[in-house]
């Protein structure tokens, strides 16, 4: 069963949800619950959510190249996944990408008021601090916890329960 907009934590103002698909596509593996006041817009892009994902309220999603959520996931609120800049950037007269893939594992946290940018890679069991930006952090190892603007590793064999 898929669920876009149900209620998520009281203390989180609801609003509306929306989903945008041009040229895209998105895919669920199996159930999936999205709180209110989501926003996810894929534009030529692959968005795919693994089986028993859940995303707490404000969710916003942009995909422009490639985003996969693995199975067991919790997003909490406030989170933001953008796989693209969103605009083009011009360094030393070449034109930089402004699109990358992000692939998040199996059984992530996200906590609340994370960013995922673009060529980011979270590996399974990790755990992500709240307010943390991941711009092109490569976790390899399984069961790591990772924090701050920009994210880093801070400590290894840490796994969530519930």
């Amino acid at each position: 069963m898929i669920l876009l907009g149900y209620r998520g934590g009281g203390f989180i103002p609801a609003s509306g949800g929306s989903v945008r698909i041009d040229g895209g596509k998105v895919e669920f593996a199996g159930s999936c619950c999205i709180a209110e006041g989501f926003g996810i817009s894929v534009e030529g892009g692959q968005l795919s959510f693994g089986e028993n994902v859940y995303a707490n309220r404000c969710m916003m999603i942009e995909c422009k190249k490639q985003i996969r959520l693995g199975k067991d996931t919790l997003l909490g609120w406030n989170v933001s996944i953008r796989d693209t800049d969103g605009h083009r950037i011009r360094e030393n007269g070449k034109v930089k990408p402004s699109e990358g893939c992000i692939l998040i594992g199996d059984h992530v946290w996200l906590g609340a008021d994370v960013t995922v940018l673009k060529n980011s890679r979270i590996s399974s069991g990790s755990v992500i601090a709240c307010n943390s930006v991941v711009c092109g952090l490569q976790m390899d190892s399984p069961n790591e916890l990772a924090g701050g603007i920009p994210a880093r590793i801070i400590k290894r064999n840490v796994e969530w329960i519930e």
